[in-house]
């Protein structure tokens, strides 16, 4: 029940604040049908009886009450239900940017990696308009439930034994409640089903990958793999619906065998002289609304039982969220002196056994260029996660100039970092604002912009372009659609307007490029046009399966199975006939005759 009521009270707050006349609007409404209901049935009586009696004035009397009631309950409930399902859309937008914001506020990545998570996130993004509801839903129950008591009250005046009919509502709300459980259940069971196969059908109908899909021929198969999943979740929740249907029906079979043996009561009542007509009508009367407004609390409790659930869901999120919150309370530094540290750093991803990074310890120079290198999966782009504060190592510690970057404000050490990853973004809008974001408060400034283009050599690609820096990318707002390797170059002028970093981490930022440029932009990064700001000790780090571009680097640092395996230079680790020395002869060996 506390859960219950800290639902309600959660929404009833979020709609109030959404639109405060609307939502008292509505509880006013709820109170008002609740009345009406047993002032209907007290006017059918009383109208009965009068006509009986020939009483001219009791007729008239009971007739307004009866006509103003029933055009109460007439209007009362068509504005509530149009209040409630316009507040319900309001308050479903809120809950949408709150999990939104929740989701993307969380400094690191682990949660956007975990299958649990994810599982959830799924469940609470398709039940957020069910979660809204549930407070109108609770109200009405409630209102359902005063209207009850009030009938009660009415029928006992009949016979005492008539306030069975309200004991009659509690097989219809328990089956219910037995109901919601069971689905509830079949959807925990079935959210990764579900997931699995939007992510699947998406697979299918997204450019990229259709492709890809097409010309292998594997289209079809990934189709019958998503179509399997959905067949499973499919068969578990009809299965689920038909069992909560039939618990229903016995419900509701349980009241229809009480309504039927009240009224055989009653008229039996009055035909043995105990009772009189109006009685009979006012039993009849409030036995269908009594129906009607049990229909309602069973529907409100449903719904409740719902919200509950997916605020259980919502719960675990913030709790998840809150422990992945970054607690550091340092400044980040304005210039490095020593450089960062790796020390004894181990790591493991979530959902998995096997360490990516172990025992690692490493120092990065102040005011170096440093490589790293190795075949794929050695460890390079969790490197960089830890180093840009995407996740904290699992033993170990990242010391930024002595300092733990646990204990440093993420928001100021990534202030001053930068990065360009190979999975880049292709950010659609103006090429303006698709550069610009990567420095903020220069987002506008067409000089800064136009600088970092030319610093990436994406300056052709903006010159084809109609209107420059104006033009319009991609589909979604009907502008021309980049090649992969375009859309690269933009992505790293993006990186590279952020000045004077104290890191900027280049992952892989010309896979798509070709030899040429690709030469021409890495002896650019480790020369003077370097991206950190090497006189405030910033650290350009190269991440690269091409040996051959990262030669004039200060540093190279080889992983291998999460290990450093190799330090130096190119010239002493070519010398030292070691892993770097193995990997750099067979690439060379490709490009020789």
């Amino acid at each position: 029940m506390r859960t219950d009521s800290s639902v309600v009270l959660a929404m009833l707050r979020i709609a109030y604040r959404a639109d405060a006349k609307a939502t008292t609007t509505v509880l006013v409404l709820a109170f008002i049908n609740a009345v009406a209901v047993a002032a209907t049935g007290l006017s059918v009586r009383n109208l009965s009886n009068a006509a009986g009696l020939g009483a001219e004035r009791r007729i008239l009397l009971a007739a307004a009450i009866g006509a103003l009631a029933y055009a109460l309950i007439a209007s009362a409930q068509r504005v509530q239900h149009n209040l409630q399902v316009d507040l319900t859309e309001r308050v479903d937008l809120v809950l949408c940017q709150r999990l939104n914001a929740m989701t993307a506020g969380a400094p690191t990545l682990e949660h956007l990696e975990r299958t649990d998570f994810l599982d959830r996130l799924s469940q609470i993004r398709s039940s957020t308009e069910t979660l809204a509801g549930a407070c109108w839903g609770a109200i009405s129950g409630a209102s359902s439930l005063l209207s009850l008591g009030l009938s009660a009250w009415l029928l006992a005046g009949v016979h005492p034994v008539l306030c069975a009919l309200v004991l009659l509502a509690v097989p219809p709300l328990y089956f219910s409640r037995r109901a919601s459980a069971l689905l509830a259940r079949a959807r925990d069971e079935s959210a990764e089903g579900e997931r699995r196969e939007r992510r699947l059908h998406r697979l299918c109908t997204s450019p990229g990958a259709a492709k890809e899909l097409r010309i292998s021929g594997s289209d079809q198969d990934v189709d019958r793999r998503a179509s399997d999943y959905w067949d499973g979740v499919t068969v578990r929740l009809v299965r689920a619906m038909r069992a909560a249907s039939l618990w229903q029906i016995a419900g509701w079979a349980g009241f229809a065998v009480g309504y039927l043996a009240a009224l055989a009561f009653v008229a039996d009542e009055v035909s043995q002289g105990r009772g009189t007509p109006g009685d009979l009508l006012m039993v009849a009367s409030l036995s269908a609304y009594l129906r009607t407004q049990l229909s309602t609390t069973v529907t409100g409790l449903s719904q409740l039982a719902e919200g509950r659930h997916t605020i259980r869901h919502l719960r675990w999120l913030q709790a998840h969220t809150r422990q992945q919150a970054h607690r550091g309370t340092t400044p980040a530094p304005e210039r490095l002196t020593d450089g960062i540290r790796l020390s004894g750093v181990t790591f493991t991803y979530p959902g998995t056994d096997q360490p990516v990074l172990r025992n690692v310890d490493l120092h990065l120079p102040a005011g170096s260029t440093v490589a790293v290198v190795g075949i794929n999966g050695a460890g390079k782009t969790t490197l960089v996660k830890l180093l840009t504060g995407m996740y904290e190592p699992a033993q170990g510690d990242v010391l930024v100039d002595g300092v733990p970057l646990r204990e440093m404000r993420l928001e100021d050490w990534r202030a001053r970092t930068t990065a360009a990853f190979q999975d880049f973004f292709t950010l659609e809008g103006r090429v303006l604002h698709t550069v610009g974001v990567g420095d903020v408060p220069r987002v506008d400034d067409a000089a800064a912009v136009g600088a970092a283009v030319e610093a990436a050599q994406a300056g052709e690609v903006v010159e084809r372009l109609p209107h420059g820096l104006d033009a319009m990318l991609g589909r979604t707002f009907g502008g021309p659609e980049l090649s992969h390797g375009q859309w690269q170059k933009l992505a790293l002028s993006r990186a590279l307007m952020r000045t004077g970093p104290l890191l900027a981490v280049l992952d892989e930022p010309t896979a798509a490029l070709d030899p040429q440029v690709e030469h021409e932009l890495y002896a650019q990064f480790t020369g003077p046009g370097r991206p950190a700001n090497s006189s405030v000790g910033g650290i350009t780090l190269l991440v690269s399966h091409r040996f051959s571009t990262v030669r004039t680097a200060d540093l190279i640092v080889v992983l291998d199975r999460g290990r450093v395996a190799e330090l130096g230079t190119h010239d002493e680790l070519s010398r030292g006939q070691g892993r770097y020395a193995e990997l750099y002869a067979a690439q060379s060996m490709a490009y020789a005759p």
